[in-house]
């Protein structure tokens, strides 16, 4: 476990810490394409040795400060070293080798046969992967920057099981063919069931956020009672539960829970920012006749909810630390749910804005953490509302009004924001698979795949096994892997000059993706002239509205305009047909 570990260490140091550029290319990717299955394989939990003579010394020690703060000095079986004598292994045959290096500093042996393969191999790519049969892996190329993107690449080999540039054999962290993960949930039958919700911001008065707050509960039953395992064994919040965290709005909050929630559901609460508004630590605790952290056990499975000071989670991590070893220690194998109000920095969608860097140094040495956090009121039918690296993310929309990234004309908050009742069902079954079912209050269904072109299908999200990062799906590779968005052959787009002439709006066709278009941007031409504006796609709706309106403003008279309509998906990718509209005035 320790040297599984320790590898997987020094690959994610390659990919986070110091890696740049892009990952693997073309070369030689016709070779590996055409191999057979292969017969054996590379056991990658024997010794490996990073030799520091054929990478930079910034490299080599990056790997080493990893592996201290995970607590992991290396031993008998990792050897980072300087020395020669230590070319061809621990003392063990079967030791795999890694080596690093720039074709221009070619080692003496036989090692310099491979990397002599490797320049030969290279032709016009800049690197290159190859594995050989007697367990030496070398990362080449003709930079140093080109052996970090082979790094990268083989990286992404390992971790997804995808195909080598150049390989004589395959690899595995056993020795032995690589399972493939099951992707039939046909039989996924739940042994616990809980919902998770947060920003619900009620307030000193009636408003729409303490109906849609009964309505989750009725909606969650409902569905509960339809199916096979029917308790809703937990309702859990993470933060923002009120707009100011007085006693009046606590009370209102914990009344509306309490007339709602049924005896078999375990109610479980941590604090947000805004619950420091005009309350404390004490008022919620005394309020909410809970502590505002806990580690609770639901059906064998771990719930631990980390409440903040204000914004501040520091206090918190020696005791987090501690409880999460309890669950690990209790089940290895079982997803750990975690609770807390603010994103992980970088993982969710919003969490480049609306975020806490805290607490994911101690996350990371825990991949069954399944994590939930809110504040940032970020739609939960978003693609990147989950998010797997080192452990799996999830953002927990909001029951009150949306804000979401920057970079739209009219800023975070779109238009008809107070149009959001959004939470999960989680479920979970006997093998440790879970499950997590998107909800809309508005509409009392679970969201669909519509932006997928799929609106009759449930959109689902399935962890299959939280404890294993060789299974992670959900990852940054969605980034590079995503389709572009494009505009179907009929789609239209028509323009209006307003009767002073002074103002034109534009009406077009919704675009598609694989998964989301997320935006469109407007840009408006002329001599002279030059305007652009960005809107969402109010995907966040359902149904989607079926055309997009915007406007330009400037027009003047006697002029010839073209007007440019792009799409853009979750990623940033814009589409590769763009509407385009010419109209004189």
């Amino acid at each position: 476990m320790i040297l599984k570990k320790t590898f997987l260490a020094l690959i994610s140091i390659l990919i986070i810490a110091i890696l740049c550029g892009c990952g693997a290319q073309d070369a030689g990717a016709e070779t590996a394409a055409g191999t057979s299955e292969p017969t054996s394989y590379i056991d990658l939990s024997s010794a490996v040795i990073i030799r520091s003579d054929y990478a930079s010394d910034t490299l080599v020690g990056s790997a080493v400060e990893l592996l201290k703060a995970l607590g992991e000095q290396p031993g008998a079986d990792v050897k980072i070293t300087n020395d020669e004598d230590m070319m061809y292994g621990a003392g063990d045959p079967s030791a795999v080798r890694i080596l690093f290096g720039e074709t221009n500093v070619c080692p003496e042996g036989s090692d310099k046969t491979y990397y002599s393969s490797a320049v030969e191999a290279l032709g016009e790519s800049d690197h290159i992967i190859m594995v050989f049969e007697d367990n030496t892996i070398v990362l080449a190329g003709k930079t140093e920057s080109a052996v970090k993107r082979a790094a990268k690449a083989f990286a992404g080999d390992y971790i997804g099981g995808g195909e080598k540039l150049i390989s004589n054999t395959a690899f595995s962290k056993t020795g032995e063919k690589p399972e493939t993960v099951s992707t039939d949930y046909s039989g996924f039958v739940p042994m616990m069931r809980f919902i998770v919700a947060s920003d619900t911001h009620i307030k000193d008065s009636d408003t729409v956020e303490k109906e849609r707050l009964a309505d989750m509960f009725g909606y969650s039953y409902a569905y509960a009672d339809t199916q096979e395992y029917k308790p809703v064994d937990a309702a859990v919040f993470v933060g923002d539960v009120t707009d100011v965290g007085s006693v009046k709005q606590l009370t209102r909050f914990r009344n509306t829970v309490n007339s709602s929630i049924r005896e078999e559901t375990q109610f479980i609460c941590s604090m947000g920012n805004h619950e420091f508004g005009d309350g404390s630590r004490a008022v919620f605790e005394k309020t909410m006749e809970q502590e505002a952290d806990q580690h609770n056990v639901i059906n064998g499975f771990h719930f631990i909810t980390i409440s903040p000071e204000g914004s501040d989670y520091s206090s918190k991590f020696d005791w987090v630390r501690a409880e999460l070893d309890k669950a690990i220690a209790d089940n290895p194998e079982a997803p750990i749910f975690v609770f807390q109000h603010h994103h992980i920095k970088d993982t969710v969608y919003v969490s480049e804005e609306w975020y806490t860097t805290q607490l994911d140094d101690i996350f990371k040495d825990y991949p069954n953490i399944v994590d939930f956090s809110g504040h940032s009121h970020g739609p939960v039918n978003n693609p990147r509302s989950i998010y797997r690296d080192k452990y799996t993310t999830l953002g927990t929309g909001t029951l009150s009004y949306f804000e979401m990234n920057s970079g739209m004309s009219y800023g975070t908050v779109p238009p008809n924001a107070g149009q959001a009742a959004q939470f999960y069902i989680m479920e979970v079954d006997e093998n440790n698979r879970v499950r997590v079912l998107p909800f809309n209050i508005l509409t009392g269904t679970f969201f669909t795949r519509q932006n997928e072109g799929k609106p009759d299908e449930q959109l689902i999200w399935y962890i299959p096994s939280p404890s294993d990062p060789d299974t992670f799906t959900y990852t940054r590779d969605r980034w590079t892997d995503s389709v572009p968005p494009y505009f179907d052959e009929n789609a239209e787009i028509t323009g209006k000059v307003t009767a002073n002439g002074s103002r034109a709006a534009f009406t077009f066709s919704q675009a598609h993706d694989d998964e989301c278009v997320y935006s469109y941007k407007l840009e408006l031409k002329s001599e002279g002239y030059s305007f652009s504006y960005s809107v969402f796609s109010e995907y966040y709706f359902e149904p989607m509205p079926p055309t997009i309106t915007i406007s330009a403003t400037g027009i003047k008279e006697g002029k010839t305009y073209t007007a440019t309509v792009t799409a853009y998906d979750c990623y940033g990718i814009p589409c590769e047909n763009p509407l385009v509209y010419e109209f004189n005035t």
